[in-house]
């Protein structure tokens, strides 16, 4: 049998990973990776106010949320637009409390092809780079300029926001360079936030590689797998493990990194 002191301690590390009591707000929450954080970050027990940019997308990801038995708050926003960005920060705040945890995780990959297909680098339109920058960057800001106030306040928050292999690697040929600059313009960013908003706040980063909702293959991917140590696409969920720590507690040393969730792509053994 064991003792109440080894039961206790057992019971103090998993509690750790908790989130009872937060406010966590997920943008780009659809299907794929920003639903799966937002469900995961419900189930551990914090409140969610969730985005996406239509009202199909939040109402599945809200019911998912409620059926698991957790509290979610849906808002139709574009992160293009810091009127949208307001009220979503507004709806967070005024019906679940002071955000806590913000997950980044819209993105634009305007002018990229997302099928493979050669696209001329040089081809990107100013509309295109307008897109990627306000969206990959500028929105990033933006929500951290009006949630890290409440954090500070409530002497605790977590920002996450979510970079891609691009940032770090090349892709040519697809017309993702304005992609791939604007994500590594929020790693250094998110950087630069875990640097001036500590001790309360912290910033880090996820970086997925090929993840989808079930793991399914697509044609984007299919030159980059040999190059993937696991051999095979992620599935949405397997980036859960990383977000809750970086949300709770259990990582309250951690700030100003990347965790990678690349089968091993860009983290040095490909």
């Amino acid at each position: 049998m064991r003792s109440t002191q080894e039961r206790n301690y057992r019971d103090t590390v998993f509690d750790q990973f908790r989130l009872d009591g937060m406010t966590a707000l997920v943008t780009g929450a659809g299907p794929g990776l920003g639903f799966s954080i937002a469900r995961a970050f419900a189930a551990a027990g914090a409140a969610v106010a969730l985005c996406a940019r239509s009202q199909e997308k939040v109402d599945a990801a809200v019911k998912a949320i409620e059926d698991d038995g957790g509290t979610a708050v849906g808002v139709v926003a574009d992160m293009s637009r810091p009127e949208d960005i307001d009220r979503l920060v507004g709806a967070a705040r005024s019906r679940l409390g002071p955000v806590q945890i913000l997950f980044h995780n819209a993105a634009s990959h305007a002018g990229q092809s997302l099928e493979g297909l050669q696209t001329d680098p040089l081809s990107l339109t100013v509309q295109d780079w307008q897109s990627q920058f306000e969206v990959n960057l500028l929105a990033a800001y933006l929500l951290a300029q009006r949630v890290v106030p409440d954090m500070k306040a409530k002497g605790y928050g977590s920002i996450i926001n979510t970079t891609a292999v691009a940032a770090f690697r090349p892709k040519p040929n697809i017309g993702s360079i304005a992609y791939a600059a604007t994500k590594a313009g929020l790693t250094m960013m998110t950087r630069q936030l875990a640097k001036e908003c500590g001790p309360e706040v912290r910033a880090n980063m996820i970086c997925p590689g090929s993840l989808s909702p079930t793991g399914e293959m697509r044609d984007i991917w299919a030159p980059s797998m040999k190059g993937i140590p696991l051999g095979r696409v992620g599935r949405s969920s397997e980036a859960v493990g990383a977000a809750l720590l970086l949300a709770s507690p259990a990582s309250s040393y951690t700030t100003g990194t990347t965790i990678f969730v690349d089968g091993g792509r860009v983290s040095g053994v490909s």
